[in-house]
């Protein structure tokens, strides 16, 4: 998530959606690798698995290294710099030189700010929630089958379907957004997680409609 502003301003308006969109697949393989990697260690327990985690902070560190800051944000620093070494100060330049959340919450831009506060919130809500029941409602469900619990685990097979739905849906967005427009694409996605939210919580008690998506 924080990746994002800076690959967002890395690139030109023409290409930004669809290059966010394929930055945001990482979300995607991370649930897929994190399902293999379930599978392969899980049997050992679940603190092994969890070990795995240094690795992407590993590498992470080792990208931070070469990382340089996008040309309009060096830009507002260098301007936040002129700006404190004189005292000769226009209203706006005061308001430049604000605490950026104080920024975000003045009255010139504080709808759109909450706007975006709703968006995110919602969208981590539901990403989040489903995350951390999706495992509970898939064993639930396969405990329900008279038969063994299908192979690979129930959550990992699960994890693999987000994964490979998440990959699909971040490249899609991009693309989408360039035909429509992005706001119909965020009021699209946005009404498709509230309707395919609902049918998981509300809908599916059995392991027939996840299994079929892996």
């Amino acid at each position: 998530m924080i990746a994002i502003p800076l690959v967002a301003e890395a690139f030109a308006e023409t290409y930004r959606a669809k290059v966010l969109g394929f930055m945001m697949t990482g979300g995607g393989f991370g649930n897929l690798f994190g399902a293999y990697i379930y599978d392969w260690v899980g049997p050992y327990g679940w603190r092994y698995v969890f070990f795995f985690g240094i690795v992407p902070a590993l590498l992470l560190a080792f990208l931070r290294r070469g990382m340089v800051e996008p040309e309009r944000f060096e830009a507002v620093k260098a301007r936040r710099q002129a700006l404190a070494a004189t005292r000769d100060h226009t209203d706006e330049d005061r308001e430049f030189l604000r605490l950026v959340p104080l920024q975000l919450f003045s009255p010139a831009i504080r709808f759109q700010t909450l706007v975006g506060v709703l968006f995110a919130l919602g969208t981590l809500l539901a990403v989040w929630t489903a995350g951390a029941w999706l495992p509970t409602i898939q064993g639930c469900c396969s405990k329900k089958r008279a038969s063994r619990a299908p192979r690979p685990s129930p959550s990992s097979a699960g994890d693999e379907a987000v994964g490979i739905g998440g990959i699909l849906g971040y490249i899609a967005f991009g693309y989408i957004a360039d035909v429509i427009g992005r706001r119909p694409t965020i009021v699209i996605y946005t009404v498709g997680t509230l309707i395919f939210g609902l049918y998981l919580f509300l809908g599916v008690s059995t392991y027939g409609p996840i299994r079929s998506c892996c």
